[in-house]
């Protein structure tokens, strides 16, 4: 039942710890300091939410589609295509905390959600992309 051994085992699901410590933050964390931080109504922020969620759900067959053929270039390609999108996660990520890095102290409420939008959608994607990887990764 485990061909590779514990120390196998333990290497495969290393790079979930990481992805586990993505998803609560942002559910749990993300939308109280945003709507104290920013002044925006948590509706709107659960609003946001869905919306980059749903886009992410239409996109994860793609995604599966995308690692598939990077895994059958070789798990080399695939990883380094990993260490890319692990990194685009982590800005995306960053910017939903300190947006104000990109867009100063003075911006209209419209051009702070559009850019919190876009670091939704580019966080859910990345974390899909790494997790699908992941996933595949351990059935190879």
């Amino acid at each position: 039942m485990n061909p590779g051994g514990n120390r196998a085992m333990a290497l495969l699901g290393m790079p979930s710890l990481p992805l586990a410590f993505v998803a609560l933050p942002l559910y749990v964390i993300w939308p109280h300091y945003f709507a104290t931080q920013f002044g925006v109504s948590i509706g709107l922020i659960g609003a946001l939410l869905l919306l980059a969620r749903s886009l992410d759900a239409l996109l994860d067959p793609l995604l599966g589609l995308g690692v598939d053929r990077l895994l059958q270039r070789g798990a080399q390609r695939l990883l380094r295509r990993c260490w890319l999108v692990a990194a685009t996660l982590a800005t995306g990520f960053l910017l939903l905390f300190f947006p104000h890095w990109l867009t100063g102290n003075s911006v209209s409420l419209e051009a702070l959600l559009l850019l919190v939008f876009a670091a939704l959608v580019a966080s859910y994607v990345c974390y899909s992309f790494l997790n699908i990887a992941l996933q595949t990764w351990g059935h190879g």
